[in-house]
């Protein structure tokens, strides 16, 4: 079993993970539809911080329903607090 909980919303929400150390890091945004079963019906955007850094990702569309599809997203937390995307990897399903 690879998902056992879900969480959805009508509206925007979202995660807070504290960083406290500058450095590189990697964020694995993992995703499955389980409600939905066409394309269209779910399409949101992810951001780091303030910058956008997925958008219009229809988690159907790209690997169907009930199906895992990880997000890989390499960002650096800089001293001086901004954080700066470094790249943006292809997206995997499971």
């Amino acid at each position: 079993m690879v998902f056992k909980t879900e969480r959805h919303s009508p509206n925007s929400f979202f995660y807070e993970i504290p960083l406290r150390n500058p450095g590189k890091y990697v964020l694995i945004a993992q995703f499955a539809e389980m409600w939905f079963r066409k394309p269209n019906q779910r399409v949101f955007h992810l951001k780091i911080g303030n910058k956008r850094v997925i958008e219009n990702l229809d988690v159907v569309a790209k690997v169907g329903h009930a199906a895992a599809l990880n997000e890989y997203l390499e960002f650096e937390l800089k001293e001086d607090n901004k954080v700066y995307i470094k790249k943006l990897s292809r997206s995997r399903c499971l």
